[in-house]
């Protein structure tokens, strides 16, 4: 197996998407604050329809956001593996849904 990325460029990308991940989820967070409060001025029931619809999708984006934080977390434990080993490791060490 050839190792293409050393542990260091490994290890900023994971800073990297960290940050980006940071920033999605503070967008997303700021849309909902501002969803939440067109209650003051889209009343009536196409607001609360809107607003119960954006509620359930809520869920589902939370649950992606909060499986896509695991990622950088992920690439710096691949990283410790190759950084601590100090050798190239063998595919069966990698967790499966790794592509090489």
């Amino acid at each position: 197996m050839d190792v293409k990325v050393s542990p260091l460029e490994l290890k900023e990308k994971a800073e990297k998407v960290q940050e980006s991940i940071e920033g999605v989820i503070n967008t997303f967070e700021a849309f909902g604050e501002m969803v939440s409060g067109s209650d003051y001025y889209w009343a009536g029931e196409a607001g609360r329809y809107y607003r119960t619809l954006y509620a359930e999708e809520t869920r589902e984006m939370e649950e992606i956001l909060k499986r896509l934080e695991d990622y950088p977390g992920e690439i710096l434990r691949i990283a410790g593996l190759f950084w601590n080993e100090g050798k190239d490791l063998g595919e069966e060490a990698l967790p499966g849904d790794v592509l090489l």
